[in-house]
């Protein structure tokens, strides 16, 4: 079964809080999005004091980890991070590509991103499915995780080249049923 994780992009206190009731007794995962208008044009809100395992998605240039570790999981930007710093990091680490990024390191956790960062509704590109199929050809035990425009067909097409892992936004949240799409979602 693929692991579903809702993200949360929060432009303030009250969506974050909306979105963190809405899952409520559904999942024992959140990834948080942090942004600070640095990596990408948009500022978020957070709050890991939540009754959920978290994985924070830094999309912050050059990060500091420590500042993190309250986090389950906390994942980088490979484009985020100066020159030479991800082969410093700690195999705990994941490490998140944009679409158009190749991939140059692979670490235990990977997130490619089916859309630019910092912006939810986008619209995933399908040119990321390859990326994912070589990847866990080469990689058989490293988790895969995907983030950005899933819905129901393309996540599909996702674990089907390999991911384990789907990140779900604005599908889960923009649905009338959360529980029933989430259920959806696990049975691709």
């Amino acid at each position: 079964m693929t692991q579903i994780i809702p993200a949360i992009l929060a432009k303030n206190k009250q969506e974050f809080d909306n979105k963190i009731n809405a899952i409520k007794g559904l999942v024992d995962w959140v990834q948080i999005d942090v942004c600070n208008n640095t990596f990408t044009k948009t500022k978020t809100y957070w709050n890991l004091d939540i009754p959920f395992k978290t994985e924070v998605h830094l999309m912050i240039e050059n990060p500091k980890i420590e500042d993190w570790q309250k986090a389950d999981r906390i994942i980088v930007h490979r484009e985020a991070m100066p020159p030479g710093a991800i082969h410093e990091l700690p195999d705990n680490i994941g490490l998140a590509f944009n679409p158009q990024t190749p991939v140059d390191i692979i670490k235990p956790f990977m997130l490619l991103l089916g859309v630019n960062p910092g912006r939810s509704g986008q619209k995933f590109d399908p040119a990321i499915l390859p990326k994912i199929q070589k990847i866990r050809s080469e990689n058989s035990d490293i988790n895969i995780e995907i983030d950005g425009g899933i819905n129901l067909e393309n996540g599909k097409a996702c674990v089907r080249a390999g991911a384990n892992i789907l990140a779900v936004g604005n599908f889960l949240f923009k649905n009338n049923n959360i529980k029933e799409a989430l259920e959806r979602l696990q049975n691709l």
